[in-house]
């Protein structure tokens, strides 16, 4: 496997595990569960912050893009 490979390979794993856990907080947004702490989501973003804004503006996560920790983070 060249390095190339390697390298979209994790960034798209990351991205797609980024993804998911916005998903799954939004998930559980909408069921009454408890959610994901926003500084986990914080890390999530940090390591996939494609799957992370697709989420946010894909999924109705659009408060998390108005806040500024967000925007940095992202």
């Amino acid at each position: 496997m060249t390095p190339l490979i390697a390298i979209t390979i994790t960034v798209t794993v990351l991205n797609a595990v980024s993804w998911a856990a916005f998903r799954l907080d939004k998930r559980y947004a909408r069921q009454n569960r408890r959610r994901t702490p926003e500084r986990t989501l914080h890390r999530f973003a940090a390591v996939g912050p494609f799957g992370a804004l697709a989420a946010m503006y894909l999924h109705h996560h659009r408060h998390k893009v108005d806040k500024r920790r967000f925007a940095l983070v992202v």
